[in-house]
Order: structure tokens, then sequence, then C-alpha cells
């Protein structure tokens, strides 16, 4: 057998890979810029993306209300549909006594009634909430809220939850009328001020008898229900 050449060893391919490594790492380390693994580092298609939520839930202190629509965000033409349930409940006092449902725009725009919700529970003790509410009046802004209210049976809590939606613009909407449909409603969620209505200033002139000016029409424009 041969004998290894003798004299100066030269650089291995394991010593160049390894100095080249440092080398980066150097680099980096002066200028700022983090290194990207070659083997087991993020990639465009495994970086993990933020899902947007289908559920609202809320915690009445001992079960959970959650609400599977309307979904965050959900586009809403002519109704809402409210549909939801108690998950997890670990003390019965906690479940809703009543609750109610009531549609505000982004501009303070009541487009709804305060519409109570149905609440069912089943002989297995699964308790379920649902309502459909019909939207009415004009809507000043497509970004609106679902502003659901009540109390827990016996530990009294107060219920509010917010549902963020989308309102679908319509050209030349038609009218839909809702029986019953008040937009001064006394009932509104105590956290919306409904607009006051202030009375015209009557306009007197001598010697004819006072007159009272008419309110104009605002003619702002909006999305009519």
């Amino acid at each position: 057998m041969a004998d290894a050449p003798a004299g100066g060893s030269g650089w291995g391919a394991l010593e160049i890979i390894l100095a080249i490594v440092l080398g980066i790492g150097l680099i980096a380390t002066l200028t700022g810029t983090p290194i990207t693994p070659l083997i087991g580092g993020p990639t465009a298609s495994t970086k993990t993306k933020t899902a947007a939520p289908t559920t609202t839930e809320y915690d009445l202190g001992g079960c959970t209300l959650v609400f599977t629509r309307p979904t965050p965000s959900e586009s809403i033409d002519t109704s809402v549909t409210v549909e939801g349930g108690v998950t997890t409940c670990l003390n019965d006092g906690a479940l809703p006594t009543f609750l109610n449902a009531q549609v505000v725009d982004s501009k303070g725009s009541i487009l709804s009634d305060l519409t109570q919700l149905d609440i069912s529970k089943s002989l297995f003790g699964d308790v379920t909430v649902s309502a459909t509410i019909p939207l009415s009046g004009v809507a000043r802004s497509t970004s609106a809220t679902v502003i659901i209210s009540g109390t827990t049976a016996t530990t009294g809590k107060t219920i509010a939850i917010r549902i963020p939606i989308k309102l679908i613009a319509r050209t030349n909407p038609t009218p839909i009328v809702t029986s019953g449909f008040n937009n001064t409603s006394t009932d509104a969620p105590a956290s919306y001020t409904a607009p006051a209505y202030i009375a015209p200033t009557p306009v007197l002139v001598h010697p004819a008898p006072q007159t009272t000016t008419s309110p104009t029409s605002s003619g702002s424009g909006g999305t009519t229900f």
C-alpha cells in the first residue's frame, strides 16, 4: 500500500464549509441581518398565517356563550341571522335569562328593531340561541355592529356582546319597511345614544300670525333597507 503524500495538509471540504458559515455569521453580526437556515427554516409555503375568526365567544362566568353567526365582518344584505349556543357550562345560574339584539351602523343609525333572541334548552341540556333580524332604515356606513345584550339567570351578570358586520351597498335600493320600526326607540342599548329631535324655532312675522318652519331633508346619502 502506498504511503500518503507527505508535506503540508490542504483544506478539506468540511473546513471550507465551516469557514464559509463563520464568515456569513460575522457579516450578519456586523450588518444586523438575520440568517435564514438552509434546512428547516420558514418558507413561503410554511409560514404561519392567522386565520380570520369564525365565532364570537363570551364568558358568562361559568358558561361560555358562542355565536357562530354572524361571523365577524360577515357581509349582510337585508337581514342578520343570529345563531349560537352555550358550551362548557359549569353553572346553570350563569345561563342567560334573556338576550336582545339590535343592529347599529358605525355612524349611530339604528338599522333594526330591538329583537329578543329565542333561547331553547333541549332534554340533554344543550342551549341554543337564534333569531333573524330584518334591517330597515338608512345606513350611513357599510360598517355596522350587532349589539347583543341581556343578563344571566342568578348571577345577574350583564351580557354585552358586539359582533362587527359589513353591509352590502346597493345602487337605487328598494326600501324595506319593518312594522313597528322606531328610529328613536327607548329600548336601544344603554351604550347607544339615540339622536334627539330638535323642533324648529318659530318665526314670528308681524302683524301676520306666527308660522313654524318645517324641517328640511338633510339630503345625505346612504343605503336604504
